[in-house]
């Protein structure tokens, strides 16, 4: 199986999507976001939950569209913790 990793540049953060196929025909799709923490290495914000999609376009395309709006929950609440995050993100699944 190969895996193909992209990278698109959002406000400032890193997403990091791909999607691995489904044994039924389906793609799960799932992505990391990322902010360059100035001179160091690479911070992960999240690992986002997965979608499943009939297409490995769709997969990607939605799981990117959920990291967006978790981007712009964080810019617009700047001093997310850990458990802020994760009010943030559940709200957004509901």
């Amino acid at each position: 199986m190969t895996l193909e990793k992209s990278e698109i540049l959002y406000r400032g953060w890193h997403i990091e999507p791909f999607a691995i196929p489904g044994g039924d025909g389906t793609w799960q799709g799932t992505c990391e976001i990322r902010k360059l923490d100035g001179t160091s290495s690479d911070s992960a914000l999240a690992v986002l939950g997965s979608v499943v999609r009939k297409t490995k376009k769709d997969a990607i395309s939605d799981i990117c569209e959920q990291a967006r709006h978790v981007i712009d929950s964080s810019c617009a609440f700047p001093y997310v913790t850990e458990e802020s995050f994760r009010e943030i993100k559940d709200m957004q699944e509901n």
